[in-house]
């Protein structure tokens, strides 16, 4: 087997991997947000994170339909802060476990599912050309 066949096979692999990580995130993504429950939360501080990268990390409180009152940090930063204090947000929890939260927004619901689908089809695409060129040669 040439090495061009078996790198494309090897990124062939890599690339049903990705993209089953893409259709299990867009999955769970999308059963958290047409299941969980949604509340209105408030940006409550935004923190700076521990990394030398400083993203910033909104902490955000909302009240769950039974009237807990739940505050958490968002687990997805960004540089510079894509919201301030007092911004409203539309929150997305499990019902069982409330601290199981996150804004209901593009970047913390979908992002996931869309990085791994794009670099599975740029992956598809690679191992394309190299078994082209594998055959050409």
């Amino acid at each position: 087997m040439k090495d061009e066949n078996l790198f494309a096979l090897i990124t062939i692999v890599l690339a049903v991997l990705l993209l089953f990580f893409s259709t299990k995130e867009f999955s769970d993504a999308d059963r958290l947000v047409t299941s969980g429950e949604h509340a209105n939360g408030i940006i409550v501080e935004v923190k700076k994170g521990p990394s030398s990268l400083s993203k910033y990390y909104p902490r955000i409180h909302f009240k769950t339909k039974d009237g807990d009152e739940i505050e958490f940090v968002s687990a997805t930063g960004s540089n510079p802060s894509i919201y301030d204090v007092d911004d409203q947000v539309q929150i997305v929890y499990n019902h069982d476990n409330p601290n199981d939260a996150f804004i209901n927004s593009f970047i913390e619901v979908w992002l996931a599912s869309a990085i791994y689908a794009f670099m599975s089809f740029l992956l598809f695409v690679f191992s394309g050309f190299l078994w082209i060129k594998s055959r050409s040669d």
